[in-house]
């Protein structure tokens, strides 16, 4: 996972089924005439909203409503599928129901049924009480609710008297920071079966039970006393966001899944689509329990690199001890501290030795701390997500700063790191984006990488580690941060040897860079999203590029890789849309995986002949790429290598090819023809 999205939370940890108060739904009654049912079809029907507890669709403050142009299938008194229509407008709780096509009827049945939402190829056997159905693969995100048409309701009545009911049952992820969600895939991990064909067996509709799958051996019988026989099916879901939905950094956002009642016998995952960067994904092994009618609430945790297993326990201001809101304390050390909230300024009794992981993360109201001279150390992601803390002073004291320490405290303007410092951890003061200068003491023998990444502000360093014009930190060699202020030229200085990750990640100012022969690597991420960098030269000294080295350099025209260079990392040039030519050095033997991923201005790319390996997805969504050449050093052609490449229309494929991996030209729509040389001996699905 980007490190450039550690602070995003995802709900994708559950141990079971959570009722929420939600038992069986009555939704909507169905009102015709109160006499007894007629014998033919009506004009109008009225639908009213009397239950908030399903929702077809939910307002801002929360109350159920009709969207315009909804619809029900209705078969009545017949097997013909009739539609009705809503006519009304978004919003309204009730509302009348007209019929707008009349279907073709063959039987009398005895049921009436209801379907919401209207369906054409809903068809129904009455001999057999089925109705042909389709659960969505594809749902669209609402505001505080499951999109229009997603969430699959019934209802079979023999009088005048209906009852809508959920069929499905719904599961609800959280996510929470700085990102923007395009798209999220749900998944589970024992082939559950979530979306596609299926039969509504509606004579077992009112067995309100858990559906298990038929490869489950739980229940003998196919339909394990649920309401879904399944045709085709399809094994994952996926909600469409549009244009993106920008997360809430105060409270998690919301997004709703409806998924068919079952047993996630060995949990599920979660695969979330950005903006920028890469997907965020998270995994749970858990059993996870879905429930007709019930509302499944996932549970959050921090996405970090280490989940915390300890706190420190503190005192309020009236000198109780607090135990922390997470329950007991497993290794954490028992600190007597002072934290008052409404001046924002945090103490600490004089023999405090360490703080530990996680002690004070994400208090937002947190102005100042005052750290004493007992302080040995301070952990990883011991101050993270501080948003209001101003100014620090670390004493002479303490030793190290762990990882993470101050990650994201976007209103630090100023530190004082004390003289006995020796380590300064990777992400120590990541975004904090409002820090103006640092000042490296000559105690400090190791600072990690991206310690200072992304701090906007900076315009020097000084002190140890310093360059000569105070713009870059050099430890042993290596490049690890850089002031950004001011500057849209840099050259790098000749006493580096190697630029680390993150050096210049977010250096939107910075539009040409030069890069000397003492430079022999460029690390993971290291010019990751600058995206006003049109022009840079890589010297023949490089003889590797770290993965998304270059990542989102959206305004990268072309770039020379030289024949000293061996390796293209991974996401080396993801997204870099502006890029139109390439030229790839004869001694490079592998591409990475999704090395040029949607550079939509690539027309034209020469694979030498050293390759011997294309990542998949290397050339995914190069949709300017006319042509390409698979040199005969190449063996295999990855899974979804050229996928979406729709003006390709000239493949050459090397002699030596034995394998074509899954989708690996799939929705190349320009492509008019392909020679397969004898060498293959499989050509994956979709191919």
């Amino acid at each position: 996972m980007k490190r450039i999205l550690q602070f995003i939370l995802i709900a994708c940890l559950a141990s079971g089924c959570v009722d929420a108060g939600i038992e069986e739904v009555n939704q909507s009654l169905l009102e015709v005439a109160p006499e007894d049912v007629p014998e033919v079809m009506p004009d109008v029907i009225t639908i009213s909203l009397d239950d908030d507890t399903t929702r077809v669709q939910l307002d801002a403050s929360g109350k159920t409503v009709w969207t315009k142009d909804d619809c029900v299938s209705a078969f009545y008194m017949s097997d013909a599928n009739n539609m009705f229509r809503f006519d009304g407008e978004t919003g309204d709780r009730d509302g009348k129901f007209k019929i707008e096509s009349m279907g073709s009827a063959t039987t009398d049945i005895d049921n009436i049924v209801l379907l919401y939402p209207y369906s054409s190829s809903y068809k129904l056997n009455a001999a057999k009480s089925l109705i042909d159905v389709y659960i969505p693969s594809t749902q669209y995100y609402a505001e505080g609710s499951y999109g229009v048409g997603s969430n699959l309701m019934a209802s079979v009545e023999t009088d005048d008297n209906f009852t809508l009911r959920s069929l499905c049952g719904w599961i609800v992820v959280q996510l929470e920071g700085d990102a923007t969600i395009t798209s999220i895939t749900l998944s589970g991990n024992n082939g559950e079966q979530l979306a596609g064909d299926a039969v509504f067996d509606y004579d077992k509709f009112n067995l309100n039970l858990v559906y298990y799958p038929e490869n489950s051996n739980i229940y003998g019988d196919s339909n394990g006393g649920g309401s879904f026989v399944w045709g085709d099916c399809i094994e994952s879901v996926t909600l469409d966001c549009g244009d993106g939905v920008k997360l809430n950094p105060d409270k998690p956002t919301e997004f709703y899944f409806v998924v068919p009642p079952q047993i996630f016998t060995k949990g599920i995952n979660i695969k979330a689509e950005c903006q920028r960067g890469k997907p965020i994904v998270k995994s749970s092994s858990k059993s996870l329990t879905v429930q007709r009618n019930h509302i499944v609430p996932m549970s959050t945790i921090t996405a970090k690199e280490v989940i915390p297993n300890n706190q420190i326990w503190y005192t309020s201001t009236d000198g109780t001890i607090v135990e922390p809101k997470d329950g007991a304390v497993s290794g954490g050390t028992l600190v007597s501290n002072t934290y008052v909230d409404g001046m924002g300024i945090m103490t600490f009794s004089s023999d405090v030795t360490a703080l530990n992981q996680d002690a004070f993360n994400n208090r937002d109201t947190l102005k100042s701390i005052i750290l004493p001279n007992s302080l040995r150390s301070i952990g990883k992601w011991a101050f993270s997500y501080c948003d209001s803390l101003e100014s620090v002073t670390i004493p002479d004291s303490v030793t190290t700063i762990g990882s993470a320490a101050f990650f994201s405290c976007s209103s630090l303007t100023s530190v004082t790191i004390g003289n006995g410092v020796t380590s300064i951890g990777y992400d120590a003061f990541y975004y904090c984006t409002s820090l103006k200068s640092v000042t490296i003491p000559d105690s400090v023998t190791s600072i990690g990488e991206s310690a200072f990444s992304y701090c906007d502000s900076l315009t020097s360093f000084y002190g140890k580690f310093a360059s000569e014009d105070n713009r870059c930190l050099i430890v042993d060699g290596k490049l690890i941060a850089f002031a950004p202020v001011g500057l849209t030229e840099y050259t790098i200085p000749d006493s580096v040897t190697s630029i680390g990750g993150f050096a210049f990640a977010g250096c939107s100012s910075l539009t040409s860079v030069t890069i000397l022969d003492s430079v022999n690597s460029i690390g993971d991420y290291t010019f990751y999203y600058c995206t006003s960098l049109k022009s840079i030269t890589i010297p023949d000294s490089v003889t590797s590029i770290g993965d998304s080295a270059f990542e989102s350099c959206t305004s990268l025209t072309s770039v020379t890789i030289p024949d000293s260079v061996t390796s293209i990392g991974e996401s080396a040039f993801y997204r870099c849309s502006s890029l139109t030519s390439v030229t790839i050095g004869n001694s490079v033997t592998s591409i990475g995986q999704e090395a040029f991923w949607h550079c939509t201005s690539l027309t034209s790319v020469t694979i030498p002949d050293s390759v011997t390996s294309i990542g998949e997805w290397a050339f995914y969504d190069c949709d300017s790429l006319t042509s390409v050449t698979i040199p005969d050093s190449v063996t295999r052609i990855e899974s979804s290598t050229f996928f979406s490449c729709n003006k390709l229309t000239s493949v050459i494929i090397g002699n030596s090819v034995t394998s074509i991996g899954d989708s690996a030209f799939e929705s190349c729509t320009s492509l008019t023809s392909v020679t397969i040389p004898d060498s293959v001996t499989s050509i994956g699905e979709s191919a």
